[in-house]
């Protein structure tokens, strides 16, 4: 019952206010596709059953993803003074998942158990295509002044991530088979291609600005840029048999990340501190094959990988203070890993080259630009990667047309392939 008596704060504490915001953007999301010619279920006999194709004029198996996503986070902080203004903005966005194997996004084109027999000049297509992009854009503001806040910092993120597998396949498939040597079920003259192209592209920018204009203590600012990309690219032929004009297996990885990290601060006060990070990562297999087959061309057969993937990468500071200390560091780090492979086993080749057509692959990327950073000239050379390939003793650039015969008997296990030009087309 008695009466409570507050006394009022003294005036120096009468201001000691904080100013803080933060935002979070989020663009999440997991979605397959697939194209396909398979084998099916019999509703009488419940039996799986493979799909017959007769007389074949051209067939074109496609899955191609343009998937876009565009993220971005924003915030501003002011004090006019008091204690300080702080804030944080994180932008993250995603495809596929930060998983790996089964868990990844898949983009698959496919031709699984089809008997298959051809007109005169016929085609088969099977293409998976991946041109997924990625933008996202973290951005920072803080503001003290008046009487100036002790302290004014300020972060923004921004990070991208895609993690999907994108695959063109042929398998327990016959086209044009022989019914007895020498005769055809078909005409033998289709041309056969198989294509699976990952070609993603991701862009962030994290940057953060903090600025006092009263006699504040310290600015602080951080900018933080963050991308990851695991696309496995595979184009495969297995357990198949063909007769074609010309068979073409072809997987091909031309991965793109430009990354920005950008920290500023400035101070009216006696400290200024300012950073950035900027963190690209590709790590990426690429796979062409063609196993437990029997491919008879009258043309070409071409087995071809290849992998152009490109990283940008951008960090910069940038810190003032008029009377006292500045500081301000810049971090970046690239890096681009994977296998890239083709190869053929268990498998019977004939290939004469009558029509005459060649089979080219080309980079179109050289060596000395697939990193490109401020610092590149002093952390990135390029004659690591040559001394790091492992080419067989034939493989060139353009494969002229020529007769080939092909087993993989011819390989033992104590023998490499790589060394053995019987094993090379």
């Amino acid at each position: 019952g008695e009466e409570e008596k507050f006394e009022q704060l003294p005036e120096e504490y009468s201001s000691l206010y904080l100013a803080v915001s933060g935002t979070l953007a989020l663009n999440l999301g997991n979605n397959s596709t697939e194209a396909a010619v398979e084998q099916y279920y019999r509703i009488d006999e419940n039996t799986l059953s493979g799909t017959t194709i007769s007389d074949l004029g051209s067939l074109t198996v496609t899955a191609h993803d343009r998937s876009v996503r565009q993220t971005g986070a924003g915030e501003l902080s002011w004090a006019n003074s008091g204690l300080a203004a702080a804030g944080v903005a994180i932008a993250y966005s995603e495809i596929g998942g930060t998983s790996v194997g089964s868990k990844k996004e898949k983009l698959k084109a496919r031709v699984t158990g089809a008997t298959i027999t051809t007109h005169d000049g016929a085609s088969l297509t099977i293409s998976a295509r991946d041109e997924s992009t990625l933008r996202t854009a973290g951005v920072g503001l803080g503001i003290s002044a008046g009487g100036g806040a002790i302290l004014n910092a300020q972060g923004a993120s921004a990070a991208g991530v895609i993690s999907k597998t994108t695959s063109a396949s042929l398998t327990s498939t016959s086209i044009d088979k022989e019914d007895n040597p020498g005769n055809l079920s078909g005409s033998g003259t289709s041309l056969v291609t198989l294509i699976s192209a990952s070609d993603n592209y991701i862009g962030t920018g994290g940057a953060a600005a903090s600025g006092s204009f009263g006699a504040g203590l310290a600015t602080v600012g951080a900018g933080l840029a963050i991308n990851k990309i695991g696309a496995d690219t595979n184009t495969s032929v297995a357990d198949s048999d063909l007769h074609v004009a010309g068979l073409l297996a072809k997987a091909e990885a031309a991965n793109d990340i430009v990354g920005v990290g950008i920290g500023a601060s400035g101070s009216l006060g006696p400290a200024s501190v300012t950073g950035s990070f900027n963190y690209n990562y590709i790590g990426s297999d690429t796979t062409s094959s063609i196993e437990n087959s029997t491919v008879a061309a009258r043309d070409n057969i071409g087995i071809i990988a290849s992998s152009d993937d490109r990283i940008a990468s951008y960090a910069g500071t940038l810190a003032l203070s008029n009377q006292g200390g500045a500081v301000g560091a810049s971090v970046s780090y690239s890096k681009i890993t994977g296998k890239t492979r083709a190869g053929a086993s268990q498998s019977t080749f004939s290939a004469t080259g009558a029509a005459e057509r060649a089979i080219e692959t080309r980079s179109n990327i050289a060596d000395s630009h697939i990193v490109h950073t401020q610092a590149s000239g002093s952390t990135f050379s390029p004659n690591a990667l040559v001394n790091a390939r492992a080419l067989g003793e034939s493989v060139r650039h353009s494969l002229p047309s020529s007769p080939c015969n092909y087993k993989s008997a011819c390989c033992s296990k104590s023998k490499s392939c790589r060394s053995r030009s019987c094993c090379l087309c």
